[in-house]
């Protein structure tokens, strides 16, 4: 993997991540809820598929990967 391509996946994590991160905590300060978040203490798990032309990261609960959630598409 070249390392611009690496760089820009790295940034695009980290900025979904804030996002995610970011409105879950906008939707809880104004009574809500978490709309991503799962329930406290229930681990999830953040993943990429990796395209010819787009990049998708997901999250979904540990204990169904099948129930993801789409965060981010970045073209490419």
């Amino acid at each position: 993997m070249n390392r611009p391509r690496t760089s820009l996946l790295l940034l695009t994590v980290a900025v979904a991540v804030m996002l995610v991160a970011g409105t879950d905590a906008l939707r809880e300060l104004a009574g809500g809820g978490s709309a991503v978040a799962p329930a406290e203490g229930d681990a999830v798990l953040v993943f990429a598929e990796f395209g010819r032309s787009a990049d998708r990261i997901y999250i979904a609960p540990a204990s169904n990967p099948s129930q993801r959630t789409l965060l981010l598409t970045a073209e490419h």
